[in-house]
């Protein structure tokens, strides 16, 4: 006998995530009354410390400067200024200043806007990655981040493993939520998001603070059950600390699905592959094996072969191209169906389509983007694009729709965007253009080269520094 599965109850939902408003009111009120009852015993050791080490310098006045931002996030700023005499170079006077305010702080680093970091803790920063690799922009993230100094952990997702583990962890990043509970059966996904309830309410009570990169707004693969997507997102909104974001278009569309995220994104870059992949191949080698001609105009499709990506609309428009171009589209498909669906449409066509279905692997990349004139990302819908990136990387103009984080990445001399709106004529267009324009790989090799791991990794280290509240005691 087959059970019926169980319904999703909205009325049940909103209940818990009404419950999960108080709770944070709750700690929120408790976290500011700590907090400024510490930051006052603080403040009034420091003015003593700054007393005695002043004394006996009449000529001298420094002032200590506090402001203490609770509401955005248990940050301390601490500024300071000292009166000159003169305005000539600093005096005695002015460095003595420098070292009774670091003195008081128990710090090396005195500026005239310090932000104090994570420098004095007993131990670094740490983060728990769910996940920490299994693909190439992971793989990328993390190292940068662990060279400042930040302890990264590989997470698992399993109720005793988590129990074990997750302890004396500062911040959970997840990266993709639905991989937590999205099943193709029903009851699977019930039994794995409850898990995911589970994993938050931990990592909470342990002190444990939320990250999300934001990837997607939205699975391009949604769940069995819908309404857990959306779910999965309020309760991150709700209880997440920093949420970061590849571009400003990015954020703009993440703060209309979500406005609740106001002034806690954060802008980070999605780092470019130059010397990641292989990039050692002749163009005429390249081409030779795929079978193509160095004067054929050769578009390409790359990476996994998914209904969001629009190949049925990409072989549409490149039906209407004029001339002998070539498309070439490689990777690998998930749906049998969707195969099917575009086998089909091939075999309809008289252009000349060449399908290579299947994974591509790290060191085969360099063969299909060394052999095309250009890639085209026809998708319907994106936040973020890693394909773009990649074929910048390697000096190849994109042809994007103008959604996401690709209206930021696709500048002047790198490509062409078009209106998804107004498809296929628009994508047509944008790639009729490219066939008539010159590009410059290495124009569009150093558009890429300024897309930097280790930037988007120290932005995000200082944020988590900023936020951890690290004011040394004395005795």
């Amino acid at each position: 006998m087959v059970c019926a599965s169980p319904k999703f109850n909205r009325r049940s939902a909103v209940f818990v995530l009404n419950k999960i408003d108080e709770i944070l009111a709750w700690e929120q009120r408790k976290e500011t009354e700590r907090d400024t009852k510490f930051v006052e015993l603080e403040l009034y050791l420091c003015e003593v410390r700054v007393e005695q080490l002043g004394k006996g310098s009449p000529s001298m006045h420094a002032k200590c400067c506090f402001n203490l931002q609770l509401s955005a996030g248990r940050s301390l700023t601490v500024s300071w200024a000292a009166d000159r005499s003169g305005n000539g170079a600093p005096g005695a006077d002015e460095r003595k200043a420098d070292t009774i305010v670091a003195a008081a702080w128990g710090t090396t680093r005195v500026a005239e806007r310090a932000i104090l970091t994570d420098a004095n803790r007993q131990r670094a920063i740490s983060i728990m990655a769910f996940p920490r690799k299994g693909n190439s922009y992971l793989e990328c993230f993390y190292p940068p981040v662990e060279a400042l100094g930040v302890e990264v952990y590989e997470g698992e997702f399993s109720g005793r493993w988590l129990l074990t583990h997750l302890r004396n962890i500062d911040y959970i990043h997840i990266h993709w939520p639905s991989f937590f509970y999205n099943e193709p059966q029903r009851r699977k996904c019930l039994r794995n998001f409850a898990l995911f309830l589970f994993f938050l309410t931990l990592a909470r009570c342990r002190g444990a603070r939320l990250i999300w990169t934001i990837h997607n707004l939205y699975p391009h693969e949604r769940c069995v059950i819908p309404q857990l997507d959306t779910l999965t997102r309020r309760l991150l909104v709700k209880l997440g600390t920093l949420f970061l974001i590849h571009g400003s278009s990015a954020e703009a569309d993440v703060l209309r699905e979500f406005p609740a995220l106001a002034g806690r994104t954060v802008l980070i870059q999605h780092g470019h592959w130059i010397g990641y992949y292989p990039n050692t191949m002749a163009c005429n080698t390249a081409r030779s094996r795929l079978g193509l001609t160095e004067s054929e105009f050769v578009f390409l499709f790359i990476g996994l072969c998914k209904q969001y990506k629009n190949l049925e609309g990409l072989i549409r428009a490149f039906e209407q191209l004029p001339g002998n171009p070539v498309l070439v589209m490689s990777g690998k498909f998930q749906d049998a169906a969707y195969e099917a669906a575009i086998r089909a449409a091939m075999s309809r066509s008289r252009s000349r389509i060449i399908l290579h279905s299947g994974f591509v692997r790290h060191e085969d990349m360099q063969i299909y983007l060394r052999a095309c004139n250009a890639v085209a990302t026809p998708y319907n819908e994106i936040l973020s694009s890693g394909s773009a990136i990649l074929a910048l990387s390697f000096g190849r103009p994109v042809i994007a729709p103008a959604i996401g984080c690709l209206k930021d990445l696709i500048v002047e001399g790198c490509g062409f965007l078009y209106d998804p709106s107004q498809q296929p004529a628009s994508l047509r267009d944008a790639m009729r253009a490219a066939m008539e324009a010159r590009f410059d790989e290495a124009h569009i090799m150093a558009e890429a080269s300024k897309l930097d791991w280790r930037e988007s990794a120290r932005i995000v280290v200082n944020r988590l520094a900023e936020r951890e509240f690290p004011i040394t005691r004395h005795p």
